[in-house]
């Protein structure tokens, strides 16, 4: 489908939103999780040992992204049969439901039927590949790739900012650790609208009729680690994203429970760091796209980051903290954006959708991974994710600075 400039740009503006919201959907439940587990007025009883509240803490962070695991992959592979419209449309509606549902849930202690509904969240969460999909449909080259692909990543770090702060201002507000959830149920259902009534589908679903089976579906969720075009991307892209989560998810119990950070401050803290994913968007990318080779610009960002999450071993005070995450969250945008479009260009325009699946698959499977490795390793001590994180880091440098195998 031909797009006039104009409509191109509405269409990405459009994503930006998409993404905002979905994202912020995330972000404001992350500060809150720590509270559900670690305080008296969370899920578990004011008797539980510190064991089980680390325990079902990983649980509850690793079923989400094992439901990502699962569902966008298949999503996406829908997408490129139905549309993306109708993808994301099905999804919002879903989830306005299970947030919603969450709230209660939380009211009511019902921690094993929270556990399972943050399951099926993570399994409808289509919109981020499906947008990011969209964007791609209208880009050609790799760097127009990279250039547009940084717009969702843009959104998701502006929502990294705005969902904290709308975490900590709701929680402080109305003294309680549901209302972040029905706060995002209301978001959605302004998605739902805005995306019904503005959103073009800029893809040609297959005329021809296609018949899918289960099999077909849920070879889909394991496409980027067996098509020979992307999988050493795509094993890279895997890498990063372990070293990755387990800084996020281990620093976020390490300033809440080492430095006493209140929801409302770790709220702050993640919006602080967020602001580096914005500046490296709209200074550095730029710069990086006209000037400087792609691949270079990975190996360049793999370094720092392998520094920085050396640094964290050492870190003394809050100051520091801020300072690392900050430049962390620089690099993983530009890094994000660079594996993505390469990831991108080598695959064919119908293929997009299930390809985008698929590396939020790996963004699921490692989150998953993550939460429950965090989980249990913070029994070792506080520091053991980053410790994890730094060797992550390493083998990252090691597969991207390793030439690539020719394949046929």
């Amino acid at each position: 489908m031909n797009y006039s400039k104009n409509r191109k740009n509405f269409t990405i503006f459009l994503m930006f939103i998409v993404i905002l919201i979905d994202i912020m959907s995330y972000s404001i439940i992350f500060p809150v999780m720590p509270g559900l587990f670690f305080s008296h007025s969370g899920l578990l009883g004011v008797g539980t040992p510190l064991f089980y509240r680390n325990l079902f803490y990983g649980i509850t962070l690793a079923i989400g992204p094992l439901g990502i695991f699962i569902g966008p992959p298949i999503l996406g592979k829908l997408s490129d049969i139905i549309g993306r419209k109708k993808v994301i449309i099905y999804c919002l509606i879903i989830n306005i439901v299970l947030y919603a549902v969450s709230g209660y849930l939380i009211i009511w202690h019902a921690l094993i039927l929270f556990i399972i509904v943050r399951f099926f969240i993570g399994l409808f969460a289509g919109n981020f590949a499906a947008a990011q999909t969209v964007i791609l449909d209208l880009s050609n080259t790799e760097k127009d790739k990279m250039k547009n692909i940084g717009w969702i990543s843009l959104a998701a770090y502006i929502a990294l900012i705005l969902g904290p702060a709308v975490s900590g201002f709701t929680v402080q507000i109305f003294s309680d650790l549901w209302t972040p959830f029905w706060v995002i149920a209301a978001s959605q259902i302004f998605l739902f609208i805005f995306v019904l009534f503005f959103l073009r589908e800029n893809f040609t679903p297959r005329a021809e009729k296609f018949s899918l089976s289960l099999s077909q579906l849920l070879a889909s969720v394991f496409l980027v680690f067996r098509d020979k075009r992307i999988i050493y991307l795509s094993m890279i892209f895997l890498v990063f994203q372990f070293g990755f989560s387990h800084y996020m998810q281990g620093i976020n119990v390490v300033m809440n429970r080492h430095f006493q950070l209140s929801t409302a401050s770790l709220g702050y803290f993640w919006c602080i760091a967020s602001i580096g994913g914005i500046l490296a968007q709209v200074v550095l990318q730029p710069i990086i796209i006209e000037k400087c080779d792609i691949g270079k610009v990975i190996k360049s960002v793999v370094v720092v980051m392998v520094f920085l999450a050396f640094a964290t071993l050492f870190l003394n005070s809050i100051f520091q903290e801020y300072i690392v995450a900050f430049l962390f969250f620089m690099c993983e945008l530009i890094l994000y954006n660079a594996i993505v479009a390469k990831i991108s260009s080598r695959v064919g325009k119908d293929e997009q959708g299930e390809v985008m699946g698929g590396i939020t698959a790996i963004y699921g499977v490692t989150g998953a991974i993550t939460a429950i490795s965090v989980g249990l390793v913070l029994n070792i001590g506080l520091l053991a994710p980053e410790y994890i994180a730094l060797i992550f880091m390493i083998l990252l440098a090691i597969l991207v600075f390793r030439p690539e195998r020719k394949r046929v």
